[in-house]
């Protein structure tokens, strides 16, 4: 015995799938702009940012990060610091991110690094794990700050402040050495 499906269910059904698909077309597109803003909002951030597998395999960057390098993202994308820097300087990056990957703490740096056009800058560093929705680990995800106008600053006040400190010991002295006759 076979069931014989009325016009009326059948257009029911029908209107059923295509309701389906407008709202799985509406969450893509909903989707697609989330993307396209998160993507606007990193690139529009002037630290850099990069994301690397658990490899240390680069998967991704913002558009300050690619400048620094001197390429393209799509360029960036599947090397390793080995790519960019020297093997003493990317082996310090890849022990760093082996000891997040092993440890899941934060780890945050300042060090010195030669930019392209040959300027020294200081970087203050953070790197973190970033996860899939299954809490599963899915690579490093990094943020670099040049902090080099700030530690020029420090040092400035740290010099006047002794120089200050040197002329308060000086004046002192003077008035001792005065105040003896």
């Amino acid at each position: 015995h076979k069931e014989v499906i009325s016009f009326i269910e059948f257009r029911e059904l029908a209107d059923s799938v295509n309701n389906t698909i407008i709202e799985r077309d509406s969450a893509r597109n909903a989707f697609v702009k989330e993307q396209a803003l998160l993507r606007s909002v990193i690139d529009s951030i002037p630290d850099f940012i990069f994301f690397k597998d658990i490899n240390s395999r680069y998967v991704g960057c913002n558009k300050s990060f690619a400048s620094y390098i001197g390429m393209t993202e799509k360029e960036i994308i599947g090397r390793t610091d080995y790519d960019f820097f020297s093997e003493t300087i990317a082996e310090g990056y890849h022990i760093s991110d082996k000891k997040i990957l092993a440890d899941g703490i934060p780890i945050r740096t300042e060090e010195w690094s030669v930019f392209p056009d040959g300027s020294r800058r200081l970087l203050d560093t953070v790197k973190v794990l970033f996860y899939d929705n299954l809490g599963v680990v899915l690579g490093i995800m990094a943020l670099s700050r040049d902090i080099t106008e700030k530690e020029e600053i420090r040092l400035q006040f740290k010099a006047a402040k002794e120089k200050a400190e040197e002329s308060d010991r000086l004046k002192k002295w003077q008035e001792d050495f005065s105040g003896e006759d």
